[in-house]
């Protein structure tokens, strides 16, 4: 989904809707994000270059008309972006 939204975030959200999916992707997709270990490591998205291909498509839904994209839903997917930046600047330097 990630790298779809980079490619075409309009198209891909459509699509999306229009398979009556799009909430239960985004919402599994957060819960991914947010997934740590006991140990506190990530559970999921561990490799540089899975963070980066996420932030790369959370950034593409940033860059939609207002109307495209809820505000409750951007506020979540800022919130997400930032974290996986931060998460990729922690792992890269």
């Amino acid at each position: 989904i990630a790298d779809a939204l980079y490619y075409n975030a309009p198209l891909t959200l459509g699509v999306l809707h229009k398979l009556g999916v799009a909430t239960e992707v985004f919402n599994l997709w957060f819960q991914m994000l947010q997934e740590v270990k006991k140990s506190g490591v990530r559970a999921n998205f561990k490799r540089e270059h899975d963070k980066k291909v996420c932030s790369l498509g959370l950034t593409s839904l940033l860059a939609l008309p207002g109307d495209q994209l809820p505000g409750e839903a951007f506020a979540r997917v800022f919130t997400a972006t930032l974290d996986l930046l931060v998460a990729y600047k922690d792992q890269v330097a």
